[in-house]
């Protein structure tokens, strides 16, 4: 991820890096589950490093798997949770 020490982000940028809408990017900072967003001179809403920081625990945000590490459509998986195991369903002509 890029380095956020002084960027700061508009409420576009923000949407589309998380794709929220602007309203609960608003009304998440109305809550309180995000800081307060500093004000331009025009009142427009700019989000730094901590608003991020923010964002990435209230939505669980996790970088992308670099894709040799992620699963392949491919090969079957198994799930396994307790005693239970599922595996995948095999393509059945009806």
């Amino acid at each position: 991820m890029e380095r956020l020490d002084h960027k700061t982000y508009s409420i576009g940028d923000l949407v589309s890096r998380y794709g929220v809408a602007a309203q609960s990017l608003r009304n998440w900072e109305d809550q309180g589950f995000i800081p307060p967003a500093r004000r331009t001179p025009g009142k427009h809403r700019r989000y730094g490093a901590e608003h991020v920081q923010a964002l990435d625990a209230l939505l669980g945000y996790r970088p992308p798997v670099p894709q040799p590490l992620a699963a392949s459509h491919a090969q079957p998986m198994t799930l396994t949770t307790g005693a239970f195991t599922a595996r995948p369903v095999q393509n059945r002509a009806v």
